[in-house]
């Protein structure tokens, strides 16, 4: 356990009024990750109202930057604070795998692993995705070829995944990715998105998760918790479908 908390900082995007406001959703996380004995930080949002976002016309757009900086602002805590080398990031509306910390100490194992002749490390993956929509068999689809390690197993691969993989739930990602995200997106890309059709959305599914080296573990360490309400029926069905094909009982908390 102290080897996860040693060497992994944890994050939760929280939405609050204040800061130490603690809604249900935050109290049910507390749970889960004491339950883990991990300790975490929780992060209270952005406002609508808060002046990187406040000037965007569109509501939903403004909703979206209010997530993606959201995401950014947890990482750049991480990038200013943290002396870890890997942080992992999560929404407040998931359930989490019993065998959670026995997957971590794989996934660690796996990124620090060298190679016998050469001592320089054989998996250098940026960024992970431990949570993700998922809503079929994904490690039998060819758009998904499996990386085999040490560890690989029905009960855990890695494997590459393309561009339309989406969510943010559940993601790991290392120190220098983090300053490369920091770098790119965090002052005045999204406002350059307005003026520019060309620029990549600034959205967390569109920027965090498609950046850099990166693969899925499967199945899936998070999901969502099933009761979230979408007004979109497009995401909601999804949403319901990833939880409906992931969930197994007695297996999440």
């Amino acid at each position: 356990m102290s080897i996860v908390n040693d060497e992994i900082d944890f994050y939760c995007l929280n939405y609050t009024a204040t800061p130490e406001e603690k809604n249900e959703r935050r109290i049910e996380m507390e749970k889960k990750f004491n339950h883990f004995n991990i300790p975490i930080h929780f992060y209270s949002g952005v406002s609508l109202n808060d002046k990187r976002i406040s000037f965007v016309e569109n509501e939903g757009v403004k909703r979206v930057w209010s997530i993606c900086y959201g995401h950014l602002d947890m990482i750049n805590h991480f990038v200013n604070n943290s002396d870890k080398e890997y942080a992992i990031f999560c929404e407040d509306d998931i359930i989490i795998h019993k065998e959670f910390i026995e997957k971590l100490l794989n996934i660690l194992n796996i990124l620090k692993s060298c190679d016998n002749v050469t001592n320089i490390k054989k998996y250098k993956f940026d960024l992970l995705l431990l949570g993700y929509l998922c809503s079929n068999p994904v490690d039998t689809y060819s758009n998904f070829p499996e990386i085999i390690t040490e560890f690989s197993s029905n009960t855990f691969k890695l494997l590459e995944y393309d561009a339309n993989t989406w969510g943010t739930q559940m993601y790991m990602i290392t120190k220098t990715q983090a300053k490369i995200l920091i770098l790119k997106y965090y002052s005045d890309y999204a406002s350059r998105t307005l003026s520019d059709t060309l620029l990549t959305p600034f959205s967390a599914d569109w920027l965090i998760t498609k950046d850099g080296k990166r693969a899925i573990i499967y199945p899936l360490m998070a999901i969502e918790n099933g009761d979230s309400i979408y007004t979109d029926e497009g995401q909601m069905k999804s949403r319901i479908n990833c939880f409906n094909f992931s969930y197994k009982p007695n297996t999440f908390i």
